[in-house]
């Protein structure tokens, strides 16, 4: 319970008390999965109360407030904050492209991204100032391994072939991310964790959008 408590409360703004992010790494892609479905779902109402458009925003906005903008603020942080505002475009518009297709898609998205974010901060050296609790630290192999199980698991909610070319652009994207980290920054810290796993997720649904 305190796994599923903690994976919760990393993933959310929820004020809940449980296991430090590394410990409970392996539930993230499937607390992430049905996050997305409920996004996917909302886009699809709100889609057909106020078109696709305007449904797109009210989710993204959802979506951030939901997280905390844990994704948003990582991405400006460790990148550049133009970074962070054109991914909330390409957000924006990958869910009008996306309104029609169903939860399927965003839910298969959003678990291959956390998975990606858990493999990622287990691959990528922990920096001096990543903290004991943030998902670098104590993270294990078999939680790391899990959680890819699952994202591999998941991303068929997308079905085919949509599964395939997420799959691709999230390994693509891991490897280019901890090269990144590794090089520029000696490792991977929360802030990065979080800008990787938006970063992926938002790429994922740019690209299945046009599938």
């Amino acid at each position: 319970m305190k796994r599923a408590l903690g994976a919760l409360r990393y993933l959310t703004v929820l004020p809940v008390k449980g296991a430090p992010p590394g410990e409970c790494a392996a539930l993230f892609p499937l607390f992430a999965a049905g996050l997305g479905w409920v996004a996917g779902w909302l886009l699809a109402r709100c889609a057909q109360w106020v078109g696709a458009y305007a449904g797109a925003a009210v989710v993204v906005a959802a979506w951030a407030a939901v997280q905390g903008g844990r994704g948003e603020r990582g991405t400006a942080m460790v990148f550049w904050k133009w970074t962070a505002a054109l991914a909330v475009v390409v957000r924006w518009h990958a869910l009008t492209r996306l309104a029609t297709v169903g939860p399927g898609v965003v839910a298969a998205c959003a678990a291959v991204a956390y998975a990606s974010m858990v493999v990622q901060a287990y691959v990528a050296r922990p920096v001096d100032n990543a903290g004991s609790d943030s998902l670098p630290a104590r993270l294990s192999q078999a939680s790391t391994i899990t959680a890819a199980v699952l994202g591999v698991a998941l991303v068929w909610l997308a079905g085919f072939p949509r599964a395939i070319v997420i799959l691709c652009v999230a390994a693509f994207l891991a490897q280019v991310l901890v090269r990144w980290f590794d090089s520029r920054d000696g490792g991977m810290s929360g802030s990065a964790s979080w800008a990787s796993g938006w970063l992926v997720e938002t790429v994922g649904l740019a690209v299945a959008s046009q599938v």
